[in-house]
């Protein structure tokens, strides 16, 4: 889910038993047992959780042209899952300060990359233009970067093809409410107030934007109460002209 991660302790489970008993024979999940593979990595200390990044802007040009070729604005957010040198599972969390960020990428006419560089973790955001569809898209994300304690320090997480932030070509894709890109079962990107456009842009202004599921969302409960209380006014107004027309019935003009 989306906006929802679960974290399970201790767990036995089985759901068909022969008697009153577990069976003697058990899979051991992999979190119990030496992992195989490495997750992600973090930095040694991390804000609060309840800290929200700051909004952060990174723009690409285009060698001796003027203007960008690629805008985004956004606040980021790492969740990482891995495995601690005393072989527990454990997540970090950690925001992305874009004061110590450097950007930089490249555009092409269907492709278009923005790199986030700095000492907490190194970002790639590649977009794909699929001009069939008149659509772009975030097709891939890598991630590099390094936790302390973990067993095994330094990660990298690749997304492989994915379809995030998909909209409509000549516009900016736009979501302020929190979202979350699960890039990897090890590695959840949250996203705050983002815009985003890599294809088509006009000088240094964003395309008209198409907003995400989960501002449009957000939106339906003040209309809802809106229009309720509309409703509830006009019910109002008619029980009173026609409670004030009744109340007249019973005079006659002499």
């Amino acid at each position: 889910m989306d906006n929802v991660n679960a974290s399970f302790h201790h767990v036995k489970l089985q759901a068909y038993l022969t008697g009153n008993n577990y069976s003697t024979n058990a899979t051991i999940c992999k979190e119990d047992v030496a992992p195989t593979a490495a997750p992600t990595t973090a930095p040694t200390t991390a804000p609060p959780n309840n800290t929200k990044p700051d909004i952060g802007t990174y723009n690409i040009n285009i060698t001796g042209k003027a203007g960008y070729c690629l805008m985004a604005k956004m606040g980021l957010r790492l969740n990482i899952t891995y495995i601690k040198k005393d072989n527990k599972a454990t997540f970090y969390e950690f925001n992305i300060d874009p004061k110590k960020v450097i950007p930089s990428g490249n555009c092409s006419n269907d492709s278009a990359t923005l790199i986030l560089s700095s000492v907490q973790a190194n970002i790639s955001f590649n977009f794909v233009l699929n001009a069939t569809e008149g659509k772009f898209y975030l097709g891939h994300v890598h991630v590099n970067t390094t936790v302390a304690d973990a067993k095994e320090s330094n990660f990298s997480i690749d997304s492989g093809n994915v379809s995030f932030l998909k909209t409509t070509a000549h516009k900016s894709y736009k979501c302020n409410e929190k979202q979350t890109l699960q890039i990897t079962s090890n590695l959840s990107i949250y996203t705050y107030n983002l815009q985003v456009q890599p294809f088509d842009v006009e000088g240094d202004k964003f395309g008209p934007a198409v907003e995400c599921a989960e501002d449009q969302n957000g939106m339906l409960v003040p209309i809802i109460v809106g229009t309720s209380l509309a409703g509830l006014v006009l019910i109002v107004l008619i029980a009173y002209l026609i409670g004030r027309k009744r109340s007249r019935a019973g005079y006659q003009t002499i």
